[in-house]
């Protein structure tokens, strides 16, 4: 296949919602190992792109929820309750950035600092 097949195929996947058992078993049987590194790759972009993961500790009100979505209007939010990685505040990933808000990465540059 030629690669804008592939970042065609991936699109389309990622659009439906999902990838069936069908789909799975026709791009395994289908596309060598070259091409499915390419698939993954541009699968794994267009998802970045598309969504928007925020982890958090404890509880978010609806109020944060919906400036939240006001932040990134047009795209998928995925909320992950995420104690243990977050401790408290919230972390937002979305396509290359990360806006690291949590108690963890205050830790860990203070820390830094003290070192120094």
């Amino acid at each position: 296949m030629e690669k804008q097949q592939i970042k065609q195929l991936a699109l389309s996947i990622l659009e439906d919602g999902g990838v069936s058992q069908e789909s799975c078993d026709w791009i395994i049987n289908n596309l060598s190992k070259n091409d499915l590194k390419l698939f993954i790759s541009c699968f794994r972009s267009a998802f970045k792109d598309k969504n928007v993961t925020v982890r958090y500790a404890g509880n978010l009100s609806e109020t944060i929820k919906e400036k939240i979505s006001g932040m990134f209007p047009g795209k998928n939010i995925i909320y992950v309750l995420s104690d243990k990685e977050v401790l408290a505040g919230i972390k937002m990933e979305f396509g290359d950035y990360i806006l690291d808000y949590s108690v963890t990465s205050m830790i860990i540059k203070i820390l830094k600092g003290i070192r120094i």
